[in-house]
């Protein structure tokens, strides 16, 4: 089945058990170099808690280059539905570029740190990209702060890695970070690797 019909058959298929379909348009568009991931955060800072404006959203995206000792980077768009009227004005502000081959940016709920971060994972099997990390950045205040490396030890830079989820993996009541990892050396693995935190 080719690709048009797969996604056809999808649409469908969603429209039926979510009993509504979308319409996209292009409003605009802005210009990153080679955008890898995007994540939209809710703002914490919002005055009205069952606010659903637009402008209560910043959006975060990972840029990344395949050419080995190139930069990478991951920005942020705040408040971007204050923006939309506006796209082609629109100069992302750079949140890092000491990231090598960011990949998902992932929430991490509020409960974990008690503010609002984000985690962005890195690294890939491309030449001189390949050591993996585990970035959190505190994105609670006025500007953000990071990055901070939680890999483990410089074992866990062996493995690069695309995304990170919290859950209480050890039973302490505390959610974990769940690193989903992968290396390549002779064969492809895959490997969860759980960072609890300390009482």
């Amino acid at each position: 089945m080719s690709m048009k019909y797969t996604i056809s058959a999808l649409t469908l298929l969603s429209c039926y058990v979510f009993g509504y379909c979308f319409r996209t348009r292009l409003i605009g568009y802005f210009h990153v170099n080679q955008p890898g991931f995007v994540l939209a955060v809710r703002s914490n800072t919002s005055t009205n808690i069952n606010s659903q404006s637009q402008e209560d959203y910043s959006l975060y995206i990972s840029s990344f280059s395949g050419i080995p000792f190139t930069t990478d980077h991951v920005y942020r768009l705040k408040d971007i539905g204050s923006k939309l009227h506006q796209l082609d004005r629109i100069t992302p502000e750079l949140v890092s570029d000491s990231i090598v081959w960011p990949n998902e940016i992932n929430a991490v709920p509020d409960h974990v740190f008690g503010k609002q971060m984000v985690t962005v994972a890195g690294g890939f099997l491309v030449p001189f990209k390949t050591k993996g990390t585990v970035n959190i950045f505190d994105i609670s205040g006025a500007s953000i702060s990071g990055p901070y490396d939680i890999a483990d030890d410089s074992s866990d830079h062996e493995w690069f890695y695309h995304r990170v989820l919290w859950a209480d993996m050890n039973g302490d009541g505390q959610d974990d970070a769940k690193k989903i990892s992968k290396t390549i050396f002779c064969k492809y693995y895959t490997n969860l690797v759980t960072t609890s935190q300390k009482n």
